[in-house]
């Protein structure tokens, strides 16, 4: 599936669980070639002091593109 946001695209394997929260997607950060990192920003929560939306990020999820 392409998965894409405001700050980026990548292509990546789908599962779909009965355990994830409706609504939700869960994408690891350490596989190379599918890099969430590419769909976030690394501005940091000013009170957690960590890149916030490495926690949450909206997305859109389609086919993969020809």
């Amino acid at each position: 599936m392409d998965v894409s946001s405001r700050r980026g695209k990548i292509t990546a394997k789908l599962k779909v669980s009965s355990k994830a929260v409706e609504g939700t997607v869960f994408i690891p950060f350490h596989f190379a070639n599918a890099a969430a990192n590419e769909l976030t920003n690394g501005e940091l929560d000013p009170t957690a002091k960590i890149p916030a939306e490495f926690k949450v990020c909206a997305i859109n999820i389609e086919p993969v593109s020809a």
